[in-house]
Formats: C-alpha cells, structure tokens, sequence
C-alpha cells in the first residue's frame, strides 16, 4: 500500500527526539515517549490498559535514577507506508504508518 506521503529525512536529535521532514515540506518533533505512548503494537496496548487498571494500587517509587531513559535503537521501513521503531525498553514490534507519524509530534515548520 504505498501513500503519496513520505519522510525524506529522520535524524535524532541530541536530547533523543526523532526528527521527520515529510516529502510535503513539514517537519515533525516527536518526544520518545510520545512515540511509544502512541505504539500501535499490541502488546504495547496491552501494557498501557494493564497499567490504567491498575495505576490507583500502584506504590510510589522513591528513586528512579537507575532506570535508562527509553530511546530509540532503530527504524526499520516496511514497505513504503510505514516505520518499524525498536525502543531499548519496552516495545519493538510497532509498525507506525506515516499518516500517525504526520499526527503526532510538533511541528517545525519547513526545512526551505
């Protein structure tokens, strides 16, 4: 299923942000936990409801230093409509069509 709508350059910023310009001239900002909030994979769903069930008996945690910041290890095409993004933790089986790409992140304006 190819789309008229296609990325024509990703980069990762410093701070670990994916950076999309769209063969229509926008570029798009996307936070990584904004990208696997929005992880289409099932057992990327699952985890989510699992945590919105449970997150009232949930205790605090006090210290959270020893845990990795998420971060993206890869992006694989598949075909010409989507991205395979691979996150050190969690999920890796997402498959994020460039029309959700173009639906989230912030936008940057044009590259021209």
């Amino acid at each position: 299923m190819a789309t008229s709508l296609q990325p024509v350059d990703l980069k990762l910023a410093d701070d670990g942000a994916l950076i999309i310009a769209f063969s229509d001239g926008e570029v798009r900002r996307y936070e990584v936990e904004q990208l696997y909030d929005h992880c289409p994979a099932a057992d990327a769903k699952e985890e989510r409801q699992a945590y919105e069930e449970m997150k009232d008996q949930l205790l605090p945690v006090a210290n959270l230093s020893g845990l990795e910041p998420r971060k993206i290890v890869s992006m694989t095409p598949v075909g010409n409509y989507a991205y395979n993004i691979k996150f050190n933790r969690g999920s890796s089986a997402g498959i994020y069509r460039f029309e959700l790409l173009k639906s989230l992140g912030k936008p940057l304006g044009s590259p021209r």
